[in-house]
């Protein structure tokens, strides 16, 4: 019966993430991720593959397994190596639907909290209390949480990148202390590559770190055959990823200055760790102890500089090292008294915030419900309707699709519903 509460609030955290991610629609580039990606990209690359693919005014969905395989290939060349996000936003968008990907995504926002809650303290006594610590540090602190956690292909990036990626990491840390035979080694070998395959705001930081932490043991004759053969398939896993031709293709690859300084002025948790470290630790102990995780920060550092600031997402893996560097150096306070009761009140004030964003996302879907069906029944396309803007606080928080003037979203609406034939036009509804 220990700790009930908490495991109580876990679940209901579990059908929180499950309301928002139902309640968001197909957005932004999950509608255009739909589409299928064609050789005739090449010279127009920006960004997104299939960005461009609206942009050349192709609308042709993907169909079936051979037109998801066709156009990740055509990502792949055209615009960058994240095969994974790629084939499953292609996938659940067009071939299996987002109802099963709105239960799968509550699951990995759960996992995430879990196996960063595992970094942190591992099998503790109190892994209960620190699950609340780090789902309110990752809740508050991750950028572009509304985004990165709840709309599909951006979920498929950053949230489930991060719980491939970290679940591996921590596999790869308590590798010599488990026996496991042939059929569980090339289990891990699979998914070591695929984690690997992911996405680069995780996984180069990571294989750096295991790479540099093999060619140590290396040196001093104690190298472990398991945590080799699985840090070699993640390294091969993050070679795909970034060797991808569409990487050196982006015609936004070249940023200003600015823009790379930027990255680091942006940082967070970051700069909060730094303070920390220097006003409570100073140790040497600690630098051994986490030697991974600071090498995978540093790595995930100057890749972020070398990206330079393009929008919050960019700063992902930095800021998620960070936070788990920063939560493990408190844990030394966690003796004191005050720890228990700042994990109820965080437990608190959650559960008020989660009952209230439930409550809020309902009125921007029944919002958006409400623009869709005007606008099917509407022979031109325009829509008489008020829409009403969202606080930031809420915003910020959970996707508000057409609580803000973005004309590119209304475009994604057309184009998903009648190929862009029908423009959709939002106007007051005193102007009807």
């Amino acid at each position: 019966m220990k700790d009930i509460f908490i495991k109580i609030f876990v679940f209901f955290t579990l059908v929180f993430a499950y309301i928002i991610t139902s309640r968001t629609p197909m957005m932004w580039e999950d509608v255009v991720y739909t589409l299928k990606a064609d050789a005739a990209l090449g010279a127009a690359m920006s960004n997104s593959a299939v960005a461009d693919t609206i942009q050349l005014g192709r609308y042709e969905r993907v169909q079936n397994v051979s037109d998801l395989i066709e156009s990740s290939y055509f990502h792949y060349m055209n615009a960058n190596g994240r095969l994974f996000p790629h084939m499953t936003s292609q996938a659940f968008g067009a071939l299996i639907g987002k109802p099963v990907f709105d239960v799968l995504n509550a699951i990995m926002f759960i996992l995430l909290v879990s196996v960063v809650s595992l970094l942190v303290v591992g099998a503790h006594r109190s892994y209960w209390k620190w699950w609340v610590v780090v789902l309110s540090g990752l809740w508050l602190a991750m950028p572009e949480s509304n985004t990165g956690f709840f709309l599909m292909t951006y979920a498929l990036n950053y949230l489930w990148s991060s719980v491939f990626c970290l679940t591996f990491l921590w596999f790869y840390i308590h590798a010599e202390s488990w026996k496991v035979n042939t059929f569980v080694l090339l289990l891990g070998c699979l998914f070591a590559f695929g984690a690997g395959w992911s996405h680069e705001g995780v996984a180069i930081g990571i294989a750096a770190s295991i790479a540099f932490d093999n060619l140590w043991d290396m040196i001093h004759h104690r190298l472990n055959n398991r945590k080799m053969l699985w840090a070699i398939c993640f390294c091969v896993g993050a070679a795909f990823l970034c060797l991808s031709p569409g990487n050196f293709t982006r015609t936004d690859a070249a940023l200003p200055l600015y823009n790379h300084l930027l990255s680091f002025a942006r940082l967070r948790v970051f700069w909060v760790l730094l303070l920390s470290w220097v006003l409570f630790s100073r140790s040497i102990g600690f630098l051994r102890q986490n030697y991974l995780l600071l090498m995978a920060l540093s790595v995930q550092m100057l890749f972020m500089f070398y990206a330079g600031f393009r929008n919050s997402r960019v700063l992902w893996g930095t800021e998620l090292f960070s936070l788990i560097l920063l939560l493990r150096l408190i844990t030394a306070f966690e003796k004191q008294r005050i720890f228990a009761w700042v994990t109820y009140a965080l437990l608190t004030l959650l559960t008020i915030h989660f009952g209230w964003l439930i409550y809020r996302s309902g009125e921007v879907r029944q919002q958006y419900d409400e623009v869709i069906a005007l606008y099917m029944d509407s022979p031109d396309g325009i829509v008489y309707y008020d829409l009403h803007p969202e606080s930031e606080l809420v915003s910020r928080y959970i996707p508000t699709p057409l609580c803000g003037d973005r004309p590119f979203e209304r475009h994604i609406i057309s184009v998903f519903y009648y190929r862009d034939k029908k423009p959709l036009r939002i106007l007051p509804a005193r102007s009807e």
